[in-house]
C-alpha cells in the first residue's frame, strides 16, 4: 500500500491514501482481481508523531511546493489537499486507477513536480 506522509509542526504526521470503500470484502477482492473497478475512497488520518517502525519505508522525500511550504501557510496546504481529493475519482481500479496513482497525483500537486511511484518503487528495488 503507498500513502502520501506530510510531516507538520513538532513532528505531527498527516497521512493521505486512497482505498476501496470495503476493503475486506470478498466481493471487493474478487472484482479487483478480475480486472474490474470498485468504489474507493480517500483517508485522511492526522497523527501525534511520525509513525516508526520497519514496516514504514519511505521511497521519496521532497520539499512542499511554494507557497505550501514554510510556518503560518497551513491554511494554503489545506486547501491544495482538500483540492486535490476533491478531484480524485473514486473508482478504485488495479494497477491502473490505485494508490500509487492517487499519491502520484497528490505529490506532484504538493511539490510542484512530476511525481511517479512506480519508477521509484522500481528504483529501489521493490
Amino acid at each position: 500500500h503507498t500513502f502520501v506522509a506530510i510531516e507538520g509542526e513538532g513532528r505531527q504526521c498527516w497521512i493521505l491514501d486512497f482505498l476501496p470503500q470495503n476493503p475486506n470484502s470478498p466481493a471487493t477482492a474478487l472484482a479487483l482481481f478480475s480486472g474490474g473497478a470498485v468504489p474507493g475512497r480517500t483517508r485522511s488520518v492526522r497523527l501525534p508523531r511520525w509513525p516508526s517502525g520497519r514496516a514504514l519505508s519511505m521511497q521519496y522525500v521532497a520539499p512542499l511546493a511554494p507557497p505550501l511550504a514554510g510556518p503560518g501557510n497551513s491554511d494554503t496546504l489545506e486547501a491544495a489537499v482538500a483540492e486535490g481529493l476533491r478531484v480524485w475519482d473514486p473508482s478504485l481500479t488495479l494497477f491502473t486507477h490505485d494508490c500509487r496513482d492517487f499519491c502520484d497525483a497528490l505529490a506532484s500537486r504538493l511539490v510542484g513536480e512530476p511525481v511517479s511511484v512506480r519508477s521509484l518503487l522500481l528504483r529501489s528495488g521493490q
